[in-house]
């Protein structure tokens, strides 16, 4: 007996109903889902073939899938193409094949799969049905909400990032306050790693705040900061001060476009100016700016500094700084 005869026995013919074939290996349940087809809701039957020899060229395996009686459209089965991009669909009357098509990958998908990104209001069961899309490529098919929500913002994914990096000192608080004098929503990361430190009871146990923030990297992953930025983000254009890794960066691409500013300073400024602000981590001699800035390099800042998009120097009056700083937003808006 060969191969096809043995198929034929294992998978046999249906009078009437539509057959797909070439569904890529595993996939067969997953396309009767999307289909919506299961015992709750046929009158008909189903003949799953799971692990099939094919003998199409670069495959080894596939599954098939026959419903009797029932003719699909190729409306109803393009929703499988994110699954089963080569399938092929038969419309069988009378046991002989009356129609054949492949499936096509439509630009959108609506109402199918999830927005891959968590913090969308359609993933917290808010809001109509969504169009997702574009699609390229089955296999490396990422969905975004496409239509937005008429009274809510839909997600990060469309949003602009101008994420401001430099070493302590450096200007990014008065970069930031330009930012602010434009109306842009903002995060400070160092704001974060102080509200969940002064939250975790570190301090009592003897535990600086830079230690804490580097377990925190430790325990939950380097990118963690990041995350916990990107849950306050809002608005179409959004400020975060303070990324310190590639790590947080490749974070931040996840939820939109980025453009990475690098403020930078020289070492005898940036030390002077700590001193002067006073703030409780401030530096009590160059030994401790010394070991602070190594901490800094340590974490991956110097890596984000050389990979910026854009440097602004700071080295200047206040008034030069700001006035420069509000040009370079400006043409990134």
């Amino acid at each position: 007996m060969n191969e096809a005869e043995d198929m034929e026995i294992k998978i046999p013919p249906i009078r009437n109903g539509t057959v797909i074939d070439h569904i890529e290996n595993g996939q067969a349940l997953n396309v009767l889902k999307i289909l919506g087809v299961n015992e709750n809701n046929i009158d008909s039957g189903i003949s799953i073939g799971m692990h099939v020899r094919t003998e199409k060229p670069g495959k080894k395996w596939k599954d098939i899938v026959k419903i009797e009686d029932i003719e699909l459209d190729e409306t109803q089965v393009s929703k499988i193409a994110l699954l089963a991009p080569e399938a092929t669909i038969s419309i069988i009357r009378d046991y002989y094949v009356a129609e054949k098509y492949d499936v096509k990958l439509g630009d959108k998908v609506e109402g199918l799969v999830r927005c891959s990104n968590p913090n969308c209001i359609t993933n917290k069961g808010a809001g109509p049905p969504q169009v997702l899309g574009r699609v390229q490529e089955p296999a490396e098919a990422e969905v975004r909400v496409l239509r937005p929500h008429p009274q809510q913002h839909l997600g990060k994914p469309s949003m602009k990032m101008i994420v401001v990096a430099g070493m302590p000192g450096a200007g990014k608080e008065e970069f930031l306050s330009a930012g602010r004098a434009a109306g842009l929503p903002f995060v400070r990361m160092g704001d974060l790693v102080r509200e969940f430190y002064a939250a975790s009871g570190a301090e009592a146990r003897g535990i600086g705040m830079g230690e804490f923030a580097g377990a925190e990297r430790d325990a939950h992953g380097t990118d963690i900061w990041a995350r916990r930025a990107v849950e306050k983000a809002e608005g179409d254009v959004f400020m975060i001060d303070g990324c310190r890794s590639m790590d947080e960066v490749r974070a931040f691409r996840k939820h939109g476009e980025v453009t990475v500013v690098s403020v930078h300073a020289s070492p005898q400024t940036r030390y002077a100016r700590l001193v002067k602000r006073g703030r409780e981590d401030a530096p009590r001699n160059m030994a401790e700016f010394d070991a602070r800035d190594a901490r800094e390099i340590s974490w991956g800042s110097a890596e984000v500094i050389a990979l910026s998009d854009l440097t602004i120097e700071n080295m200047s009056s206040l008034e030069d700084f700001r006035s420069r700083s509000a040009q370079l937003l400006g043409s990134l808006l």
